[in-house]
């Protein structure tokens, strides 16, 4: 399979994964060979951000490398508001938008995750 970054100001690049088979020639995703747990100190970060968002929000988490990101969304009358919360010390941004059923990009935003000091850095965003 390839991955593939386009339209990123003339940077765009193209690379091909491997394929992971196991003996019988079925796809088997990678293992990895240790899970890096949760800091206690982002996981009280995060607890504190859902009791903020309110009951009615919802979480997902994901795991790259040795990066934690969590995205908390809410929906009001007219907007949904997304929380990103990311487990990192590197200078990161957010990019978000809408893509069409041709999952191209109608439009795209980028933010930069600002620095928590002792906890994480996050963004907020509010897409109407």
């Amino acid at each position: 399979s390839t991955n593939q970054w386009l339209k990123d100001g003339g940077r765009d690049f193209a690379m091909e994964l491997p394929e992971v088979k196991s003996a019988d020639g079925a796809f088997q995703p990678p293992q990895r060979a240790m899970e890096r747990a949760q800091s206690s100190k982002f996981a009280k970060f995060v607890k504190e951000a859902m009791d903020e968002e309110g009951e009615e929000s919802r979480m997902q988490e994901w795991s790259a490398g040795a990066i934690d990101i969590v995205a908390i969304a809410s929906a009001v009358e007219h907007e949904c508001n997304v929380h990103m919360l990311v487990d990192t010390t590197a200078d990161l941004t957010v990019q978000y938008g809408c893509a069409g059923a041709d999952r191209v990009w109608k439009f795209s935003k980028r933010i930069p995750l600002a620095n928590v000091p002792n906890q994480a850095r996050e963004a907020f965003i509010s897409i109407p």
